[in-house]
């Protein structure tokens, strides 16, 4: 829907509500102009320095078998490999390669086992690149069991060593607690043994989302939470496969963290939707209950605020608290900047990068519009991967406002060369 036309003196006195103001625009996008520069000249440099030698490799996840729980033994050829379903980053070109491991699965405090980084990493590698142990391609839940009766002996036993809440499944009053789903409560209610009411407990607290339904990773389901996450999740329907990326430079020795649930919510929020789970999280956006806790929680909130005022404003605009697309930028510059304080590189930085593109184009700014435009492209390679079917739609829009950009700077510079 086209947003409402406003005059000049409406827009002005509009925008004067706002918490953001033009100077503070200027500088984040003077920023973000400086970063990417900085990151083209980085790349340039990056390129004539590297020798054969010196090129990195290029990663993937390496499925190791655990037993009991304890040691990871990691197979050795992609032969072996893809019997448990795993993918070389590149789409498997060389079939003989050895896998490249960038991580390890070990004991994590108070949470079982973790996975944890075994070399430096930068932002964009893809870590994980892991076929489904266990699929279900429907929303109907009470399939599980039989879906999982599907699988080889070897695969049952993979998927019974993943955790789930040692509670009474049985119990009415914990099972509600724990999954508020009532499909789940309904199937769990029909369940016929308690072996059915395990493996469908398993299934709720380790599945990702996947297109139609939901997969079972056995390696990437041993990836803790974070309301501060430093991996991002993604079911890659072109591959197939589940892929996890550093949203951030990545220290060897540290847990790789993601978030399964909307990080941008008051911390009791966020631990009220981890119930699920049947633990509570201890990351420093959770724990920390003094000053620095609750400015936290208050800019989340904020970014929470923004968003509904932005979908408000993007569909039905009279219910928005914003009349002109020069108030929306703001408010999307706004939560742009919070993220940033906040350490959050998940989708929400990239939906605002496309509504920072869209509204700086309205507004008719669009060197502005390609800079956000040439961010979103950027964090969603580095979240997601160019391999996922989403990219070419961000990449498409960036072409088309560098060509529009183009095409007016060459009719401003004939227009000046024709006063000359």
């Amino acid at each position: 829907m086209a947003a409402p036309a406003n005059t000049e003196s409406e827009e002005e006195n509009l925008h004067s509500t706002t918490s953001f103001s033009d100077r503070e625009a200027s500088v984040l996008l003077q920023s973000q102009e400086s970063t990417a520069v900085k990151k083209e000249n980085a790349s340039q440099s990056h390129s004539h320095e590297n020798t054969d030698e010196d090129e990195p490799k290029k990663s993937s996840c390496h499925l190791s078998i655990s037993e009991e729980l304890g040691s990871c033994r990691g197979l050795d050829n992609h032969s072996e490999a893809s019997k448990h379903g795993i993918l070389l980053e590149d789409g498997g070109e060389n079939k003989d390669a050895p896998l490249k491991r960038l991580y390890e699965i070990k004991a994590s405090a108070e949470k079982g086992l973790g996975v944890f980084a075994i070399e430096d990493m930068k932002r964009g590698t893809r870590i994980m690149c892991e076929k489904h142990l266990l699929s279900t391609l429907c929303k109907d839940v009470s399939q599980i069991p039989a879906t999982f009766a599907s699988l080889s002996p070897s695969a049952q036993v993979l998927y019974r060593t993943l955790s789930y809440p040692k509670v009474n499944l049985r119990d009415p009053a914990t099972v509600t607690s724990l999954h508020d789903h009532p499909e789940f409560l309904n199937a769990v209610a029909s369940m016929a043994t308690e072996d059915h009411v395990i493996i469908m407990a398993i299934h709720r607290v380790n599945a990702y989302g996947a297109s139609d339904g939901s997969v079972i990773c056995l390696e990437a389901s041993r990836i803790n939470h974070s309301c501060v996450p430093n991996v991002q999740h993604n079911w890659n329907s072109r591959l197939g496969a589940l892929t996890i990326h550093a949203v951030r430079d990545i220290a060897a020795g540290e847990e790789l963290l993601t978030a399964y649930i909307e990080p941008c919510r008051t911390a009791d929020h966020r631990r009220q939707a981890l119930n699920r789970y049947g633990f509570k999280c201890s990351c420093t956006a959770c724990e920390d209950l003094t000053g620095h806790g609750k400015a936290s929680s208050k800019r989340r909130s904020r970014v929470q605020e923004i968003n509904r005022s932005i979908c408000l404003y993007s569909l039905f605009p009279g219910l928005s608290p914003f009349r002109t697309n020069k108030q929306a930028l703001h408010a999307v510059l706004e939560a742009i900047k919070l993220l940033e304080e906040e350490e959050i590189q998940t989708f929400q930085v990239l939906d605002r990068y496309k509504e920072a593109a869209r509204f700086s184009f309205n507004v008719g700014d669009l060197k502005a519009a390609s800079l956000w435009q040439e961010q979103a492209c950027e964090h969603f390679a580095a979240s997601f991967g160019k391999d996922e079917e989403g990219y070419e739609p961000i990449w498409e829009v960036l072409q088309n406002f560098i060509t529009i950009r183009d095409a007016r700077r060459a009719k401003w510079t004939w227009r000046w060369i024709d006063r000359r």
